[in-house]
């Protein structure tokens, strides 16, 4: 198949950071038609929303459902929205040839759906992006698991990995990162192979900056909890009253993207994330783009190299949790490097993560022209990766594993990670 002669490509139904809004102008950009349709707005406005006939029917339905959610006509409007969403589905049908899902959430999360796919000849791809395919018992910071309920949890799991293993079986391709890619089965496309979607911007209003002779540190945390906030406010306090940096420190939570693009134009450095399995996550990515690094520290930093090849790696400063304090020392009393890689970090994501080269990636994988250091095999990941503690994670892990057996944690084609598992338990019991 040559995606460019066939009809358009289907792209639903989140937005994770603006990815596959991005995705779809990108698309836009290299002449593939796409049809982009989303199940409500991005909470911090990237801006786009789709625009045709059918989002402006989901989003009717959607809003009817929801305002109508304790009125006795709350059937009546869930079947108005099922009735939209098959519409969808049949238009879709028609019309594409190739279907991209975010976080594999298709129309109705049905192996019928996904053997009409693969019965009509359709390309689908799943694309995972973090908390959604991260198993839910590394996710301790997560809304989801704040109360680290062991039953709770083992539901999420057991979702999470029904969802892989119902793609999977009907042929689905899926995009992963490799540290949350414990419950795949099958080989799965990297995804700092395929790459982050972004525009490149020209800061036209570079010359309006203010320069200072003080370090201006930005952290703008989607979720205080899960990036580590309190944790790393603390460290630049510490900072501030230890070291001889002068440093200011901003910190903006739950406004629009623009404001914050505004605040990084006029920062040195962005402090992201305490716990990150990726090197540049969203947020740092917009900071690249304007040519400003971040620092990141996460316990993927130490094999990030062993799965990826290094030109598929964007710089940035990722630690491990070591030496916290004094890498961040290190890296503020630094003006020259922090310049360094924040260029570094620019002229990365400008030549390898535009719009339009993410999207000509995805038309490569849907014209089966994949090279095969793309791919990755699962059963090469020998250990766990969380977004929180290691030492909580393992406590929580253990108790999950004395209530429901070593079976619930859904790894059981993983005897490495086990052992793994297995052998840390014991160092903290």
């Amino acid at each position: 198949m040559n995606i460019k002669k066939s009809n358009r490509v289907f792209i639903g139904f989140h937005d994770s950071a603006g990815y596959f809004s991005s995705l779809h102008r990108g698309f836009m950009k290299i002449g593939v038609k796409s049809q982009l349709v989303l199940l409500g707005k991005h909470g911090f406005d990237y801006g786009v929303h789709g625009e045709s006939l059918m989002q402006k029917a989901i989003d009717k339905a959607l809003e009817a459902r929801v305002k109508n959610k304790n009125s006795v006509l709350y059937p009546l409007f869930t079947l108005y929205y099922v009735l939209v969403k098959f519409t969808l589905f049949f238009n879709a049908l028609v019309t594409c040839n190739c279907f991209v899902f975010g976080s594999g959430s298709t129309f109705f999360e049905s192996p019928i759906e996904l053997f009409i796919y693969r019965l009509l000849n359709k390309k689908v791809i799943a694309v995972f992006v973090g908390s959604d395919a991260r198993p839910a018992y590394l996710n301790l910071n997560h809304p989801n698991n704040i109360n680290q309920d062991v039953s709770k949890s083992y539901r999420i799991v057991e979702k999470q990995k029904a969802k892989f293993l119902r793609l999977e079986k009907y042929g689905v391709i899926i995009i992963n990162h490799v540290p949350t890619g414990v419950f795949c089965e099958k080989p799965f496309l990297k995804w700092l192979s395929i790459g982050f979607p972004r525009d490149v911007i020209v800061d036209e209003e570079k010359n309006k900056i203010k320069y200072s002779n003080s370090i201006r540190v930005f952290h703008s945390p989607s979720n205080p909890r899960i990036k580590g906030s309190e944790i790393l406010s603390s460290l630049v306090g510490q900072v501030q009253k230890e070291e001889s940096i002068n440093v200011e420190f901003f910190v903006k939570s739950g406004v629009s993207n623009k404001e914050i693009i505004s605040t990084i134009k006029n920062s040195d450095i962005i402090l992201d994330q305490l716990y990150s399995d990726t090197p540049l996550a969203g947020l740092a990515t917009e900071a690249a783009l304007l040519g400003k690094p971040s620092v990141i520290f996460g316990y993927y930093s130490k094999d990030v190299e062993l799965h990826h090849n290094k030109s598929d790696i964007p710089p940035s400063f990722y630690f491990s949790h070591d030496t916290i304090y004094e890498d961040l020392v290190g890296v503020l009393k630094d003006r020259a490097r922090i310049k360094d890689i924040g260029l570094a970090a620019k002229l990365f994501v400008d030549s390898k993560w535009t719009i339009e080269q993410v999207a000509s990636r995805y038309v490569q994988v849907f014209d089966n022209n994949v090279p095969d250091e793309w791919w990755f095999n699962p059963n090469k990941i020998d250990k766990l990766y969380p977004l929180c503690d290691l030492t909580d994670t393992l406590s929580f892990i253990s108790e999950y594993i004395d209530t429901l057996g070593v079976s619930a944690l859904m790894l059981n084609d993983k005897p490495k990670i086990i052992k793994w598992i297995k052998e840390n338990v014991k160092e903290i019991n």
